[in-house]
């Protein structure tokens, strides 16, 4: 990917698992995602220029696409206090409009707001 469209940081580490990449970053030490963000500890950016036909899964395998190109995610890891680590999916997009994440039936995805909700276990991200 061109150094000019690249928004996060390098994994960690990456294990070859076949027919995908998995790949594993630091924790972020903000739990805000548009903290995690302004100090540069997001996984990744995704937007319709970096990933122009987003398809994201959560933990039980259930995939979102998006609605609109102005919809994005920011992939932030962090771990609970307990220890628990993920990389969280925060959406953004326009709250005054129906533009946002929806499931393969069509089903709107209901999201926390990454300008003050904090990432973890039970907080709702993807």
């Amino acid at each position: 990917m061109p150094h000019h469209l690249k928004q996060g940081k390098d994994p960690e580490a990456s294990c070859d698992c076949g027919s995908y990449d998995k790949k594993y970053w630091k924790p972020s030490t903000e739990a805000i995602p548009k903290q995690a963000y302004y100090t540069n500890q997001l996984a990744f950016s995704c937007h319709s220029f970096t990933c122009p036909d987003l398809c994201i899964c959560d933990i039980n395998d259930k995939c979102y696409t998006r609605t609109s190109p102005w919809v994005y995610v920011e992939l932030v890891p962090h771990c609970s206090e307990d220890d628990e680590c993920y990389v969280y999916g925060a959406v953004y997009y326009d709250r005054s409009k129906t533009t946002q994440l929806q499931d393969l039936d069509g089903n709107p995805l209901e999201t926390p707001n990454p300008l003050k909700d904090p990432v973890g276990p039970d907080s709702g991200y993807i």
